[in-house]
């Protein structure tokens, strides 16, 4: 079995390319700089001969040629233009690389029968309701939204799985939980009304890891959902799994509604989702070393992070750096 993570520097890609890389010998990872790069230098879990440096996802022929070399049996596409970063405003990369690139690897990897795992966001849905399903209409109002909602592919070879997720980061740090992180000793805002239903980047990445070994054909659109909890709920379980000293405010005034039903999933594999206490706990007991890694020499320059900005899938909803 011949897997190959696409964006395997980011949230969800460092994450996938780890757990697979355990479990399925044959894994590689594509990262779009160097490893050698500031931000990266220190971090072990690339520096490994199957991390193949400088793929640039918006040089398709480049990219193409190098799947029909590799030819692998699954293709994990953890490449996004996230939301938070100035790349999501911009219509050119947010439509070649959320909108186009997914049906170009679907389409691509179907000359030797190979099958792409994509994600995509709850971000498609504007959050006026909730309790959203695959058959409802994409709503969003904004362009990241937009693109991610048309890059749902879900041909014969291909699973577009929408989510959203909490997890570390290699070097932005700029994710929620990053952030929450950071706020030890300091007051924050937990909106009581933004209600969110994803998973954590550990859980995920153990969901495709089954899913490759017991439902490798399964193909579509499917939502993989966890419970639904507000955010302000979230940050109180996050306080509490780290230890930190830091007061949350309840705030009801920001409204939101993007929980997801994830029963289709649930019928194809027999999926159920942890509590949210199991999660966060899982996250918490990670023995990854993010410390370590992050060294006073692994500076990040402006044009490091715009390099690397579109190998990060988003913590969709939930990745901002606002309580």
């Amino acid at each position: 079995m011949k897997i190959l993570v696409l964006g395997a520097s980011g949230m969800l890609g460092h994450k996938m390319f780890q757990v697979l890389r355990e479990r399925y010998e044959n894994t590689c990872g594509t990262i779009h700089g160097s490893v050698h790069d500031g931000a990266l230098a220190n971090v072990s879990l690339l520096q490994d001969k199957h991390i193949i440096a400088h793929v640039d996802a918006e040089n398709f022929p480049a990219l193409a040629s190098l799947l029909r070399r590799l030819e692998p049996d699954v293709i994990v596409n953890c490449i996004g233009v996230i939301k938070q970063r100035s790349e999501a405003k911009a219509a050119l990369p947010s439509i070649t690389i959320n909108a186009l690139l997914p049906h170009q690897l679907a389409e691509v990897c179907n000359e030797w029968g190979g099958q792409l795992i994509h994600f995509s966001t709850d971000c498609v849905f504007s959050g006026e309701r909730g309790n959203y399903t695959e058959q409802d209409d994409a709503d969003a109002k904004d362009l990241y939204g937009k693109t991610k909602f048309l890059g749902e592919v879900a041909t014969e070879n291909a699973i577009t799985l929408r989510t959203s997720i909490i997890g570390r980061e290699l070097y932005h740090h700029k994710s929620l939980l990053d952030w929450f992180l950071n706020q030890n000793g300091k007051t924050v805002r937990g909106f009581k009304r933004a209600i969110y239903s994803g998973v954590t980047t550990n859980h995920l990445a153990e969901v495709i890891a089954n899913l490759i070994e017991n439902h490798p054909k399964l193909s579509g659109l499917y939502q993989v959902t966890g419970q639904a909890i507000s955010k302000y709920d979230l940050l109180c379980l996050l306080r509490d799994a780290w230890g930190l000293q830091v007061e949350i405010i309840p705030d009801e005034n920001f409204v939101c509604d993007r929980s997801m039903l994830g029963h289709k999933f649930q019928q194809a594999t027999g999926y159920v989702a942890p509590a949210w206490p199991e999660l966060v706990a899982q996250l918490a007991s990670d023995t990854t070393p993010y410390q370590e890694w992050r060294t006073e020499n692994a500076v990040i320059n402006r044009q490091t992070s715009a390099d690397h900005g579109r190998n990060r899938i988003i913590g969709q909803g939930f990745g901002s750096a606002a309580a």
